[in-house]
């Protein structure tokens, strides 16, 4: 899995895990959210230091940075 997916679907996996957090541990549930944001924030960091500002607005399918292709329907 690529890491835009990761830092796009890791949220989700969060939510599900604070869902079966019981209500009164508030601590918990605290630190699951931050641990959960703070992931995706480190991804998406990692991305824009090795963005390549000089292909950036080059619209060929071959230059675009960061790219996961997946076959969807075989």
């Amino acid at each position: 899995m690529g890491l835009l997916s990761i830092a796009t679907f890791f949220p989700l996996l969060g939510m599900f895990i604070i869902l079966f957090i019981p209500k009164k541990n508030l601590l918990a549930i605290k630190i699951v959210a931050a641990v959960v944001t703070f992931i995706p924030l480190v991804i998406t960091s990692y991305l824009w230091m090795n963005f390549d500002y000089a292909m950036a607005g080059i619209n060929l399918k071959d230059q675009f940075q960061f790219v996961e292709q997946v076959s969807w329907i075989p």
